[in-house]
Protein backbone atom coordinates (compact mmCIF):
# COMPACT_ATOMS: atom_id res chain seq x y z
CA UNK A 1 0.00 0.00 0.00
CA UNK A 2 0.79 3.33 -0.15
CA UNK A 3 0.92 6.35 2.41
CA UNK A 4 -1.98 8.05 0.17
CA UNK A 5 -4.07 4.55 0.03
CA UNK A 6 -3.42 4.31 3.45
CA UNK A 7 -4.28 8.13 4.82
CA UNK A 8 -7.71 7.71 2.39
CA UNK A 9 -8.68 4.88 3.57
CA UNK A 10 -8.10 5.97 7.52
CA UNK A 11 -9.89 9.35 6.30
CA UNK A 12 -12.73 7.71 4.67
CA UNK A 13 -13.25 5.00 7.43
CA UNK A 14 -13.81 7.01 10.93
CA UNK A 15 -15.79 10.21 11.35
CA UNK A 16 -13.71 13.73 10.24
CA UNK A 17 -10.38 11.97 10.12
CA UNK A 18 -7.32 13.33 9.70
CA UNK A 19 -4.36 11.27 9.49
CA UNK A 20 -0.57 11.80 9.03
CA UNK A 21 0.83 8.47 7.32
CA UNK A 22 4.59 7.44 7.11
CA UNK A 23 5.84 4.26 4.86
CA UNK A 24 8.62 3.72 7.74
CA UNK A 25 10.70 1.30 5.55
CA UNK A 26 9.16 2.59 1.81
CA UNK A 27 7.98 -0.78 1.09
CA UNK A 28 4.71 -0.03 1.77
CA UNK A 29 4.09 -3.41 5.01
CA UNK A 30 5.14 -0.55 7.83
CA UNK A 31 3.51 2.42 8.69
CA UNK A 32 3.30 4.47 11.51
CA UNK A 33 -0.16 6.70 11.53
CA UNK A 34 -1.24 9.83 13.52
CA UNK A 35 -5.30 9.96 13.68
CA UNK A 36 -7.55 12.39 14.56
CA UNK A 37 -11.13 11.58 14.86
CA UNK A 38 -14.64 11.96 16.53
CA UNK A 39 -14.48 8.24 16.55
CA UNK A 40 -11.70 8.23 19.55
CA UNK A 41 -13.87 10.62 22.07
CA UNK A 42 -14.80 8.76 25.26
CA UNK A 43 -13.57 5.80 23.70
CA UNK A 44 -10.16 4.32 25.69
CA UNK A 45 -7.00 4.12 23.51
CA UNK A 46 -7.30 0.33 23.01
CA UNK A 47 -10.76 0.79 21.33
CA UNK A 48 -9.06 3.86 19.63
CA UNK A 49 -6.62 1.94 17.91
CA UNK A 50 -8.50 -1.20 16.85
CA UNK A 51 -10.82 1.35 15.39
CA UNK A 52 -7.89 2.16 12.81
CA UNK A 53 -6.61 -1.77 12.68
CA UNK A 54 -9.88 -2.64 11.91
CA UNK A 55 -9.88 -0.59 8.36
CA UNK A 56 -6.17 -3.04 7.56
CA UNK A 57 -7.71 -6.42 8.65
CA UNK A 58 -7.75 -7.97 5.20
CA UNK A 59 -4.08 -6.63 4.23
CA UNK A 60 -2.82 -7.32 7.60
CA UNK A 61 -4.02 -11.22 7.64
CA UNK A 62 -3.02 -11.20 3.70
CA UNK A 63 0.65 -10.10 5.40
CA UNK A 64 0.62 -7.16 2.94
CA UNK A 65 0.72 -4.46 5.60
CA UNK A 66 3.15 -6.13 8.71
CA UNK A 67 3.03 -3.43 11.12
CA UNK A 68 0.93 -0.53 11.95
CA UNK A 69 2.25 2.04 14.81
CA UNK A 70 -0.88 3.78 15.74
CA UNK A 71 -1.42 6.90 17.88
CA UNK A 72 -4.93 8.53 18.07
CA UNK A 73 -6.71 11.53 18.96
CA UNK A 74 -10.06 12.58 19.58
CA UNK A 75 -11.05 15.42 17.74
CA UNK A 76 -13.20 18.10 19.51
CA UNK A 77 -16.83 18.75 18.62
Amino acid sequence: MTEEEVRNRIETGLSEAKAIVKDLKGDGRYFRVEVISLDFKNKPLVAQHRLVQDLFTDEIARDEMHALSIKTTAAED
